[in-house]
């Protein structure tokens, strides 16, 4: 007989430092920086539109904190990250 035990892991969540909240001048080439978490990987979403309804970018199994994107120019962007 074989036994397991379901464990449900929470991780912390990633705090977004880079580019900052609303910044302005942000050039196309963008490094997207957030703080370590007590995960293996991460999620990046990155959208045009607040509700993240459509995506420009849903990159998975991150392992840095780092993500590089060539985005357009004179475009608002909203990003968020998730561990996992």
């Amino acid at each position: 007989m074989h036994s397991f035990k379901v464990d449900y892991f929470i991780p912390d969540v990633p705090i977004l430092l880079s580019p900052a909240n609303a910044e302005l001048g942000v050039p196309p080439s963008v490094n997207f920086v957030w703080s370590k978490s007590n995960s293996d990987f991460y999620r990046i979403q990155i959208s045009k539109l607040p509700n993240f309804s459509e995506l420009v970018i849903d990159n998975i199994d991150i392992i840095d904190t780092t993500f590089f994107a060539d985005l357009d120019w004179g475009t608002t962007y909203y990003w968020r990250v998730r561990a996992y």
